[in-house]
């Protein structure tokens, strides 16, 4: 499966979090991205490419 997403967006989400380590929940390739922490769910939508 390839799945590519826009970096600017994850780099954006990742400056302003305080964790080490995160979890990605892909569930298919035209399927949005799910990153959940305690205070945050964050969507990636994923691009055709």
């Amino acid at each position: 499966m390839v799945i590519g997403f826009n970096p600017h967006f994850l780099i954006d989400f990742l400056k302003n979090i305080n964790a080490e380590f995160i979890e990605m929940e892909v569930n298919g390739a035209d399927k949005p991205a799910v990153i959940r922490l305690k205070e945050y769910l964050y969507l990636a939508l994923p691009m055709r490419i």
